[in-house]
């Protein structure tokens, strides 16, 4: 994740985040007895970005404001997501057993808030922070999508878009 703030103000900011992840997840169907097998292997991409503003109600200062700072601040803002699973290789247990055609994905988007609170680490430019999204899905499109044949004993079924994000980590201020 990429930070760039836009504005500074007494005890505040506002700045924009930008994300994105790549990933290579696998997808596993479970019986009901318990029993998990790999059916596919897809490719993930995720692009995110957010608008937020940043408060310190106690202090006049923002976190990263010299010679003095705040040691803390609350996040709140806007977010918007894009994501698409494409490329999903299926292995022949779901193509010979449960008779799975095709799994697809669309691309998928998301509009929500996020929040969050940061603590700076004593006096260096480093800070531990987490946040969370909340969002909903902006279109009605499948993350996944799954396509039987006709000769399987099982339906296809679909997984729709709704993110909930809790994300923690170490940044740096330069």
């Amino acid at each position: 994740e990429l930070g760039i703030d836009l504005l500074r103000f007494r005890g505040s900011g506002l700045n924009i985040a930008f994300a994105g992840m790549y990933a290579h997840p696998e997808l596993i169907a479970t019986d009901n007895v318990g029993n998990a097998t790999r059916v596919g292997l897809t490719q993930l991409e995720i692009a995110r970005a957010s608008l937020n503003f940043t408060f310190n109600g106690t202090d006049p200062y923002t976190m990263f404001e010299l010679p003095y700072h705040s040691s803390k601040e609350a996040v709140l803002g806007l977010t918007a997501m894009i994501i698409r699973t494409e490329k999903t290789a299926l292995t022949s247990y779901a193509t010979d057993t449960l008779g799975i055609d095709k799994i697809a994905g669309e691309y998928c988007q998301a509009m929500g808030l996020n929040f969050g609170w940061n603590w700076r680490l004593g006096q260096s430019g480093f800070v531990l922070g987490i946040s969370g999204e909340f969002m909903w899905a902006v279109n009605k499109s499948r993350l996944v999508d799954v396509t039987t044949k006709e000769s399987s004993r099982y339906v296809g079924d679909r997984l729709d878009f709704a993110p909930r994000i809790i994300t923690a980590g170490l940044g740096y201020h330069f």
